[in-house]
């Protein structure tokens, strides 16, 4: 009964943790090619992923429309559009590439891409809603790692282990041998996630382009720690001894 409330308060001790700051070095918006090699850009916008902060200015309200008149659009360069706007310029670029046919920069004008290539004002409008609707799908500088749902999972898993050890379905050392292999599994995930974000940050040596090492280091961290406590509880009485003044 007491390694059973133990491992409750320990289990929720855990679980309150579920959110954590992307860059290890605390950079916002570092761009390419990143001041580390853990440099990652899922949404190709030139921006690591685990510095980027997307939350909108204070002073800045999105809204499901952009309420620029067509007169006033067409007196704009693509680079005034986009400053105004507050959308990300080579987004902009690249859409009224794609519809134009022509290399479009932030100096093309909006009245000539209308006048040479029939680029509607109303498009372009609708261009602007979609990068503006494309921000609330990319990630934040914080993420989830699921740390109250893993630690649910296994505390409950290990509840169903001492039951059915109890009741004499398994044994405890074969129990044991489980939960040490699921440990030893975590520290490997843990040791060669940790060698590689070193290589990456301190090196520059990328062993897999793309990999999200910093997530599952974590996610694999969390199992460990988990499992690691139910370790310790096993031993307690070990470990009492070893601290005891007696």
């Amino acid at each position: 009964m007491k390694q059973l409330i133990v491992t409750i308060l320990l289990f929720l001790s855990i679980s309150s943790v579920a959110f954590a700051t992307d860059c290890p070095r605390g950079l916002i918006d570092d761009p390419y090619p990143g001041e580390c090699g853990l440099y990652i850009d899922k949404n190709n916008n030139g921006i690591c992923d685990y510095s980027e902060d997307l939350a909108p200015p204070a002073n800045q309200e999105i809204t499901a429309g952009i309420n620029i008149d067509e007169e006033t659009l067409m007196k704009m360069t693509v680079g005034e559009l986009a400053a105004t706007s507050g959308k990300n310029l080579l987004s902009l670029e690249n859409k009224l590439s794609k519809y134009s046919g022509i290399d479009v920069t932030a100096s093309t004008k909006l009245e000539y891409l209308h006048d040479q290539y029939g680029v509607c004002m109303n498009y372009v409008k609708g261009i602007l809603n979609e990068i503006e609707d494309s921000v609330d799908n990319k990630p934040t500088t914080t993420r989830h790692y699921y740390s109250l749902e893993i630690s649910i999972i296994f505390f409950l898993l290990y509840i169903a282990s001492l039951v059915l050890v109890r009741k004499g379905i398994l044994s405890t050392v074969l129990n044991r041998k489980l939960w040490n292999l699921l440990l030893l599994i975590s520290f490997i995930v843990v040791m060669i996630t940790s060698i590689a974000m070193i290589l990456r940050m301190d090196y520059s040596i990328a062993l897999f382009t793309g990999f999200d090492y910093a997530y599952w280091h974590i996610e694999s961290g969390i199992v460990m720690i988990i499992v690691s406590i139910f370790h310790t509880l096993w031993h307690y009485n070990y470990y009492s001894r070893l601290f005891s003044h007696k």
